[in-house]
């Protein structure tokens, strides 16, 4: 099982394996949900990779998960998450809810350019440990 679909999972109380089908149904539905966008580059992916072939192969436990999945979580569970990026700085990458504004929940993943693990206090937040 992918670490990022794990980690997500862990914050709506249902396993990764849930997760990524609940993802992969929704982008399955439509393939225009994110039409043109750098967020369809994905860890194993590019831009070029046809819609039911990207799927497809998201649907693959050993696939990694990357920012369209992420964005997608957002939407499905109505969710923000921030990814802080400790392989640069510490950085947050935050990603929102397309429709809702005051998201019940709220995500915080250490990601070191290879790994996702969720956060779950103000210490592992500041130093994504």
């Amino acid at each position: 099982m992918s670490c990022l679909f794990d980690s997500l999972a862990s914050f709506v109380g249902t396993t990764g394996a849930v997760v990524r089908e609940r993802i992969c149904a929704e982008l399955d539905t439509d393939p225009t949900l994110f039409p043109d966008s750098p967020l369809r580059v994905s860890e194993t992916h590019d831009a070029s990779t046809p819609h039911a072939a990207y799927v497809q192969q998201m649907r693959h436990p050993a696939t990694w998960g990357g920012a369209i999945e992420i964005k997608c979580f957002c939407d499905l569970y109505a969710a923000h998450v921030h990814v802080h990026m400790v392989h640069r700085g510490h950085t947050i990458l935050s990603f929102t809810p397309t429709h809702a504004v005051d998201a019940p929940v709220v995500c915080h993943l250490g990601y070191n350019g290879s790994h996702y693990w969720p956060l779950s206090n103000a210490v592992e937040m500041a130093t994504g440990k």
